[in-house]
């Protein structure tokens, strides 16, 4: 194996080695990992860009199971709403507050997930290193853990804001009143 040589140094070796196979008749293919690298490169670009876009679609999906979980609890928290309004909470920090009940979901179980996900590549890769004899390279992926943390925030928004508004719109009074099933 060359590693971390100079191109010229490579040159010699390539050479060396085509006048031996030439000389003694001996078929050699010699693989020069630097021809390939930038090949490699945009390979792993347009694959990060495609797990990134799954991973946005997914979360998308996710949005609806969220947002659904989201307006039932806040309609089944409308007493309590009323009640904490009725003490001086504005209406500004109780959509805080469900946002940040939203975003801890979203975020707790997308953790979950890139652990899961990091662990089974992680296993994957070294046993992939294991069975070819190669060299044992992983990398965290760092692009997509960026597009969930924000598509957390940005789902734990969406999925909050509108519930809490239709129900903290409404008087204390009529909060306190209302009947579980509107």
């Amino acid at each position: 194996k060359l590693k971390d040589f100079e191109d010229d140094t490579f040159d010699v070796v390539y050479s060396a080695l085509n006048e031996y196979s030439k000389t003694y008749k001996v078929p050699v293919k010699i693989y020069n990992y630097k021809d390939e690298e930038e090949t490699n490169k945009e390979a792993k670009l347009y694959l990060d860009i495609v797990f990134t876009v799954i991973i946005v679609i997914f979360m998308f999906l996710c949005f609806f199971s969220l947002s659904s979980s989201m307006t039932a609890n806040i309609l089944e928290q409308r007493k309590e709403m009323a009640v904490l309004r009725a003490v001086g909470v504005t209406r500004i920090r109780a959509i805080i507050y469900y946002f940040y009940e939203a975003f801890i979901l979203v975020l707790s179980s997308a953790l979950i997930g890139v652990l899961i996900g990091y662990l089974v590549g992680y296993s994957m890769t070294a046993q992939q290193a294991l069975f070819t004899d190669l060299p044992f390279v992983f990398e965290f992926p760092t692009m997509q853990v960026i597009a969930i943390f924000i598509a957390s925030i940005v789902l734990a928004l969406l999925s909050s804001l509108s519930p809490a508004i239709m129900v903290l719109r409404k008087p204390i009074g009529t909060l306190v009143k209302q009947k579980m099933s509107s």
